[in-house]
């Protein structure tokens, strides 16, 4: 029968000899930690993608869309083959109809707009010495006036000389509404049919004219396609505060980068440039827009050297660059936005060097 107490005794010189073999730590514990320090997000306004002539109003409900004024000027020798034959003698107006057209150009790039809240304005200039619409005691004319943009019908307005006179070289002023979508390679066409019967004696002067003058100065759209090409963008400045970061975690870098989301509801794409700069600092990262992405993240990485001339610091962040479309054209709202998010995520040994 073995001694118990033998046994107990070997046992603890088995323990004594295991511990004696193992490794004590004399040094500090090493370990890592990533620094995640974000900036302001910035956005890039959808105003930054229109073409000269379209601008966005300021409560971001609509874009201003600038038009010329159009111009029609008919002669009446040119409509009225007989009173070209009677003039400079007295006679009975004869009867006659004027058609007229002008058409007046989208900003460029523009490719259609949706008309919204808007009024064309027709100035009618009546320089004959009758009135073509009752040019006598009963017979009575009527004027049509109709705004098309390729197919579609942006306004149309009828005067019927039952209810208007329209007295020889007198003003009359249309307010007609316009609505629907218009197209920027057909521009808008404005279209006058003026339809003046037979009349009383008139002293004939072929070379009078009637005049009209379209004018919405600019129109209000909901929305509207556009044509981009090398079209500059830039966001709106940001910082980046690094100035609780000191100097005196440069030894223990093991790297860092600038992560960038973006959110691009533009059908646009190209290289942006990421500027960094303040004190002693000019840092310039190339970043890569897509067009209609959600939430994209590109990481920018940065050397140790970079990482170092920021600390301590407040950094200035820019976005600018150039894009193009990714589509046959760029479909825009007025409230859109590209948004882009930073943040600065430094990987940091924040334990013992030595």
């Amino acid at each position: 029968m073995v001694n118990m107490r033998f046994a107990r005794a070997g046992l603890g010189l088995c323990a004594l000899a295991l511990l004696a073999a193992c490794d004590v730590p004399t040094s500090a514990p090493k370990w890592d930690t990533k620094w995640d320090v974000p900036s302001k997000s910035t956005t890039i306004s959808v105003a930054t993608l229109l073409p000269s002539g379209v601008s966005v109003t300021s409560d971001n409900s609509a874009f201003n869309v600038t038009v010329p004024a159009v111009n029609i000027t008919r002669v009446l020798g040119d409509d009225c083959a007989s009173c070209l034959a009677g003039d400079g003698t007295t006679m009975a107006k004869p009867q006659f109809q004027s058609l007229g057209t002008a058409t007046a150009t989208l900003p460029a790039n523009v490719v259609t707009a949706s008309t919204v809240r808007d009024t064309l304005v027709v100035t009618v200039n009546n320089g004959y010495n009758f009135d073509p619409l009752r040019p006598s005691a009963t017979a009575r004319g009527y004027l049509k006036i109709t705004v098309t943009s390729g197919i579609a019908t942006a306004a149309m307005d009828s005067i019927d000389g039952a209810d208007i006179a329209m007295p020889a070289g007198g003003v009359l002023v249309r307010k007609i509404p316009l609505t629907g979508i218009v197209n920027g390679a057909q521009g808008i066409l404005v279209s006058t049919k003026l339809y003046s019967p037979a009349g009383d004696n008139v002293l004939m002067d072929a070379k009078r004219t009637v005049s009209f003058v379209a004018s919405v100065g600019s129109f209000l759209a909901s929305s509207a396609a556009v044509s981009v090409t090398n079209q500059p963008i830039s966001a709106a400045a940001t910082t980046l505060d690094l100035t609780s970061i000191g100097s005196g975690i440069s030894d223990r870098l093991n790297g860092g980068s600038l992560v960038v989301s973006v959110t691009n509801p533009f059908s646009v794409g190209g290289t942006l440039s990421v500027r960094l700069s303040g004190s002693g600092v000019n840092i310039v990262k190339p970043l890569t827009l897509a067009g209609n992405s959600t939430a994209a993240a590109s990481t920018l990485d940065f050397t140790t050297a970079e990482l170092q001339s920021l600390f301590g610091k407040l950094i200035n962040l820019t976005i600018d660059g150039s894009v193009n479309q990714t589509g046959t054209s760029v479909a825009v709202q007025p409230n859109q936005t590209v948004t882009l998010g930073t943040r600065l995520i430094v990987d940091v040994n924040t334990g013992s060097t030595k």
